[in-house]
C-alpha cells in the first residue's frame, strides 16, 4: 500500500509536553512527524526541523520515504540534511529520524556535483558500477535517458578525499 497524504493531528495538553511552541504533528498510515521550527542551531538560519517515526515503530530505511515525506510537508525544491553526529554526541533513544529543512532558495553547504536529475530505471536493470534499482513510485520523476549507463558516474564530480 501506497503512503497516503499526511493529516494535521491535534493533540491534547499532555500530548504537547514535550513540543515546542508552534509545532505541528502530522500523520499518514504509515508514519507520525513532528515539525518545528529551529531556530537554536548557531550560525544558521532558521531551519524546518522534521522528527519521523513510523507508527508501528519500525526502523526506517527508505530514503524514498524520507525524501517523500520532505517534499510533502516542505516543498520539492528545498534542501534537507540528514545528521550523523561524532560519537561523543550520540543520541540513539528510539527507531526516530530527524530531517533539518533549509530555507527555500538556500542549499547546503556542499556540491552533489549534478544540475539536474539523475534517475536510473527501477526496472531492476542495472545501473552505474552494475548497481540495481528499485521500482519507482509514481511520484517520482521519470528515468532521466542516461540513468542506466556507467556515464552518469563519470559526469559526477568525485569527493576529495582527505590526503588524496
Amino acid at each position: 500500500m501506497g503512503l497516503r497524504p499526511f493529516e494535521l493531528v491535534e493533540l491534547n495538553e499532555k500530548g504537547r509536553r514535550y513540543l515546542l511552541p508552534g509545532a505541528k504533528v502530522w500523520a499518514n498510515n504509515r508514519y507520525q512527524v513532528v515539525e518545528e521550527e529551529a531556530n537554536h542551531l548557531h550560525g544558521f538560519a532558521p531551519v524546518v526541523h522534521l522528527s519521523i517515526k513510523r507508527l508501528d515503530k519500525k526502523p526506517i530505511r527508505s530514503w524514498r520515504d524520507l525524501l517523500w515525506i520532505k517534499n510533502e510537508l516542505c516543498g520539492p525544491e528545498r534542501w534537507a540534511v540528514e545528521i550523523f553526529p561524532a560519537m561523543a554526541e550520540l543520541v540513539d533513544t528510539a527507531n526516530q529520524y530527524h530531517l533539518w529543512v533549509l530555507p527555500e532558495g538556500m542549499r547546503a553547504g556542499f556540491d552533489l556535483g549534478n544540475t539536474k536529475p539523475v534517475v536510473a530505471a527501477g526496472d531492476g536493470s542495472t545501473g552505474p558500477g552494475q548497481s540495481r534499482q528499485q521500482p519507482l513510485p509514481a511520484w517520482y520523476p521519470e528515468p532521466t535517458a542516461d540513468g542506466d549507463s556507467d556515464k552518469v558516474a563519470a559526469t559526477l564530480v568525485p569527493f576529495a578525499r582527505p590526503g588524496g
